[in-house]
């Protein structure tokens, strides 16, 4: 979590060089002109003269500029470019095709080298990765290929899937750290929850869903610390839903990491028990509430939305919950949308790990609290937000085969593009390829998800395939 990018203006996306989102669109208008006209065509000098003229402002003084492709995203620098300003998911398609995420441009590019560029780039795939072709081109200026960690190519090549988890995993491991220093000295430390707020809080701003689709995946190690996580990412999910702007996010983003902070108080045995509870272990449990607001309202940093949202995440939109109150004042909005985010994943965490839980199932059965338990209007904006099968989610389909939720198309949540990785016989297929089911229900027999299955319970990893 340690070097965060710097955060973008209050309520607005990260913003760019006007200079270098103008080299990215050169960039993708040169590599359609090469895919219209051939080799030696004036027309693609120069689009290459005219990327060359670009470069030294969109560097702005840097040494390189990066530009990385995830699905169909491009980041620029540090940061995903808008929707707007983002090349197409057709003009991405070449790249993709390619397995390139990366491209690197340095001050010494020549047009001659983006030349050759365009020509890896618009050829044909070959079996010999791109970046090799382009060194034997003898193009040493433009480096393009996987992204990677600490620099590294080829032997330290990450997927996506392994990069989105290691994000997590360091997310997770900063929360374990805070709430273990709570257990230890009483007290909560405001960095460290600002520090892990703050990269859920930019990603929900940036538009990036890579954490909240980590939400939906099997929970690994360190479960407890995973669930403050969560809560945080889906809470913080729903706020950016609802408009609301950068500081209110972080202040629920805040609230919903130490929404069970009093539970550090409290045994560990207690906090940990499977299985039903003895009335007076229920009774000492329920006290979480009050124990979380007293120490955060001690707190000066945190903020008074946090001690709100610790005593009331459990009382209930009807006011059937506890601690019981004398009076029915309204709960706070933060304390809403935390008491969504903390039911859901409670029950895709704990209960899941005895029974099949799919988000599914899980939504389902919020529904039925309706009112009693949850906020309507809200609950029924996390529905519609999350979906009822975010990506990473097994499904059976009206063909028999089986497959894996790849991305939801907004709008349209109940035809999303699916990955078969099984056949009707349940055998496990070598080459697992794509089903449109929006563009599969425009066929004369449509394919339809008939059922949604628990991978935990299934023996699958959703991040093995999204590579």
């Amino acid at each position: 979590m340690n070097g965060l990018p710097p955060q973008p203006e209050e309520g607005t996306a990260p913003k760019h060089s006007r200079q270098a989102v103008e080299f990215v669109q050169l960039l993708f208008g040169a590599l359609r002109n090469r895919q219209l006209y051939p080799p030696g065509h004036k027309l693609l000098m120069t689009s290459a003269e005219r990327l060359v003229a670009a470069l030294p402002e969109a560097l702005a003084g840097q040494a390189e500029l990066n530009i990385g492709i995830i699905d169909d995203r491009v980041i620029l620098g540090e940061y995903p470019l808008s929707q707007g300003l983002s090349p197409s998911a057709a003009q991405l398609t070449p790249l993709r095709e390619r397995e390139i995420e990366r491209i690197t441009f340095d001050r010494e590019t020549t047009s001659a080298e983006v030349k050759a560029l365009l020509d890896v780039l618009a050829g044909d795939p070959s079996e010999i990765p791109a970046g090799e072709q382009l060194a034997g081109a003898g193009v040493h200026s433009i480096r393009i290929g996987r992204l990677s960690s600490g620099g590294q190519d080829d032997g330290g090549r990450r997927s996506l899937a392994e990069l989105y988890n290691e994000l997590y995993r360091n997310a997770v491991l900063a929360v374990r750290d805070l709430i273990g220093l709570c257990r230890q000295t009483g007290t909560v430390s405001v960095s460290a929850s600002q520090e892990a707020v703050e990269q859920v809080v930019h990603n929900a701003c940036a538009g990036d869903d890579s954490l909240l689709d980590l939400t939906n995946l099997p929970q690994q190690d360190e479960e407890s610390f995973s669930h403050a996580l969560n809560t945080c990412i889906l809470a913080v999910s729903l706020g950016r839903s609802l408009g609301l702007p950068q500081r209110q996010l972080h202040d629920l983003g805040t609230a919903a990491l130490l929404h069970d902070i009093g539970k550090s108080a409290l045994p560990e045995e207690l906090v940990r028990k499977e299985g039903e509870l003895t009335a007076e272990e229920r009774e000492l449990l329920e006290r979480h509430p009050v124990l979380g607001a007293n120490l955060l309202r001690k707190l000066s940093g945190v903020g008074n939305v946090s001690a709100r949202v610790a005593f009331e995440h459990h009382i209930g939109f009807g006011g059937g919950g506890y601690p019981h109150r004398a009076t029915h004042a309204p709960l706070h909005l933060a304390s809403h949308v935390v008491a969504i985010a903390n039911t859901y994943d409670n029950l895709r965490g704990r209960q899941g790990r005895l029974e099949e839980m799919t988000c599914e199932r899980a939504l389902r059965m919020m529904a039925k609290e309706v009112g009693g338990a949850f906020e309507p209007t809200l609950l029924k904006r996390f529905v519609n937000h999350l979906g009822l099968y975010p990506k990473g989610t097994l499904v059976l389909l009206s063909d028999g085969t089986i497959g894996l939720v790849k991305e939801v198309r907004k709008g349209h949540p109940l035809t999303p593009r699916v990955m078969v990785i099984q056949n009707q016989a349940r055998e496990r297929l070598d080459a697992p390829y794509d089903v449109d089911l929006w563009e599969s229900a425009q066929a004369e027999t449509p394919i339809k998800i008939l059922e949604s299955r628990d991978t935990r319970m299934r023996g699958f990893d959703p991040l093995t395939y999204f590579r």
